[in-house]
């Protein structure tokens, strides 16, 4: 999850970016590092 809150501040330093438009990038990079995770989760588990 470190890598969201990376690219988060990055995208906050960022000239002619909005708060509305980093947010919206770290929420995308949240749910597909849960995703990953959870597909990840699944293939050692066999379920997958």
């Amino acid at each position: 999850m470190k890598i969201c809150c990376d690219q988060q501040q990055l995208c906050y330093h960022r000239c002619n970016s909005t708060k509305i438009e980093c947010d919206g990038r770290f929420q995308k990079c949240l749910h597909d590092q849960c995703v990953e995770i959870s597909h990840d989760s699944k293939q050692l588990l066999g379920k997958d």
